[in-house]
């Protein structure tokens, strides 16, 4: 969870800028850490939207009658919110991978066993407790 910014890191000379992609504060632990740096209540804000947010039906897509109303993209991490239209799948705004909502699948894995617009043979993944992190490659 430890990012190097290499802007600020540029900015700031030879000493490196390490900030937690959790909290998005100054990096205070070692380095690399599996989900957390160790400033007290590290946590990024957005797990608190994901653990708290609405459940809602996907009306078209028979079967879904309760999903988390906002996920984390399994790839990079954006928050996208459905809008109870079409499908269960979604393409992420930021890193333009194509996901089900529903199971938190790429579309084409998803697809090896259900529809676009049945539940997916996994059920309803359960509300995201991590955020991923994003590795372009």
């Amino acid at each position: 969870m430890c990012v190097r910014c290499p802007v600020c890191t540029a900015d700031r000379g030879p000493a490196a800028y390490e900030f937690c992609w959790q909290c998005l504060r100054p990096w205070s632990g070692r380095a690399p850490a599996a989900d957390r740096c160790g400033a007290e209540g590290c946590a990024h804000p957005d797990l608190q939207i994901l653990r708290t947010c609405r459940t809602t039906a996907l009306p078209q897509v028979e079967g879904v009658a309760a999903c988390p109303s906002i996920r984390a993209c399994p790839t990079c991490g954006h928050k996208a919110e459905h809008d109870r239209t079409g499908c269960k799948n979604l393409i992420c705004p930021r890193c333009q991978v194509e996901f089900c909502f529903v199971c938190l699948k790429l579309t084409p894995e998803c697809l090896k066993t259900s529809t676009h617009f049945r539940l997916c043979s996994a059920g309803v993944a359960p509300r995201q407790t991590a955020i991923p992190v994003w590795r372009r490659t």
